[in-house]
């Protein structure tokens, strides 16, 4: 099996190189950074560049397909949002050159990228979601501001869209505490991302239930609980448990997946409503998460997994895997610390980490059944590059400041 993985600067990426390149997988890797810390892995067997999607899709694809002209790829994993719409978009292009491509239907993948879509079909399903509202015309903008109940988010509807040529990111969700800050912010995210979706503030834990899924059929199954996240206001987790999945969240996730014909990975995020405890649906990645090293530490190898169901046409169930489990991204929670000692934002509704515990916490290296996201002895050289990365970005600018 030879397997290229595109995205090689995301923890994903490295990880899925890591998963197969330890089982005696043939695995490149390529991407349009130059320091991308998958390259560095001493299970990464081959490195290649190519132009990123978000300077010319033309030139991504092209390039991609040079490479698969050039080698015999069995299957070609993109990562991230940003390669997988344009490759989705134009599959007919590069399907020809593999064995298989692990993608679901372009028109599943649009539903799920696309949160106002993902709404509408969670609540066609029975499945709660936060009270949203979506604008179409900027004249409404005023109306909703006096309704709202603050604090309020102001979601990118997707993460990444195509204009023309390019793929362009929607920016992060922004948080508003009153009518003047979410009328500016609302209109600077317009910019990015038109008309982006408004939804309440769901105080909570978050919770992921991870599936593989063989054309609509559940194959594998995953669940984890939010520790740390990188920003404590909300984001991707730095810090997370392995957990049994809540049969409720299980359930949602089903219906949504079988919905849309899932044919793939996918991570089903919820936030358990503090307020009245019933889980409400985030959003879908149609892709390898974040979080994927917690799942391959607790016995659930999903990478693998794919390849085999996509090569081999379906595997056997796999629903059981190591409880209580941890894993921790180092640098994500380096930025974690920052974060916590600027403080929580002016009008802060829940509760923020405090700053003595967050240093001790960071300091606490070594627990049972504790691994790292980015670290292992067997592979070093991604976390010292990765390191270097993020040192040689955010120092200058926090010199500049």
């Amino acid at each position: 099996m030879k397997v290229l993985v595109l995205d090689a600067a995301t923890t994903q990426a490295l990880t899925v190189v890591r998963s197969l390149g330890s089982r005696g997988i043939n695995v490149a890797a390529a991407d349009s950074v130059q320091w991308a810390k998958s390259f560095f892995s001493r299970f990464c067997g081959e490195t290649f560049a190519y132009t990123s999607p978000a300077v010319s899709i033309d030139a991504f694809l092209k390039g991609v397909q040079d490479l698969l002209r050039g080698r015999p790829y069995d299957l070609l994993l993109p990562i991230s949002d940003r390669t997988i719409l344009p490759i989705s978009l134009r599959r007919e292009e590069v399907s020809p050159l593999l064995k298989a491509l692990s993608l679901p239907p372009h028109e599943a993948i649009e539903i799920a990228q696309d949160k106002e879509k993902t709404l509408h079909l969670a609540q066609s399903l029975g499945v709660p979601v936060p009270a949203t509202k979506c604008l179409d015309d900027l004249s409404q903008l005023e109306e909703i501001a006096d309704s709202c109940l603050y604090p309020i988010v102001v979601k990118p509807r997707a993460s990444y869209r195509v204009v023309g040529d390019q793929v362009i990111s929607g920016g992060r969700p922004q948080y508003a505490f009153n009518r003047e800050e979410f009328i500016a912010k609302y209109k600077a995210a317009h910019q990015l991302s038109p008309f982006p979706i408004v939804q309440e503030f769901v105080p909570g834990v978050g919770f992921g239930v991870f599936m593989l899924m063989n054309q609509g059929q559940p194959r594998v199954l995953f669940g984890h609980q939010r520790l740390r996240e990188m920003f404590p206001t909300g984001s991707g987790s730095s810090y997370r448990v392995s957990v049994p999945v809540d049969p409720r969240m299980r359930e949602y996730t089903l219906r949504l997946l079988q919905a849309l014909n899932w044919h793939g990975v996918a991570m089903v995020e919820f936030k358990q409503d503090r307020r009245d405890g019933i889980p409400k649906l985030m959003e879908i990645n149609g892709r390898f998460w974040g979080s994927l090293p917690l799942a391959i530490a607790a016995g659930v190898d999903f990478p693998y997994l794919l390849c085999r169901m996509m090569l081999e046409g379906d595997i056997e169930e796999v629903v059981t895997y190591r409880v209580g489990v941890r894993c921790r991204w180092l640098v994500g929670d380096l930025v974690h610390l920052g974060e916590v000692f600027k403080g929580p934002p002016p009008g802060w509704p829940g509760p923020f980490p405090r700053r003595g515990e967050t240093v001790i916490d960071f300091l606490r290296l070594r627990e049972k059944d504790l691994y790292y996201d980015d670290f292992q002895f067997c592979d070093v050289k991604p976390f010292f590059a990765e390191v270097l990365d993020y040192a040689c970005r955010r120092l200058p600018r926090f010199w500049r400041k």
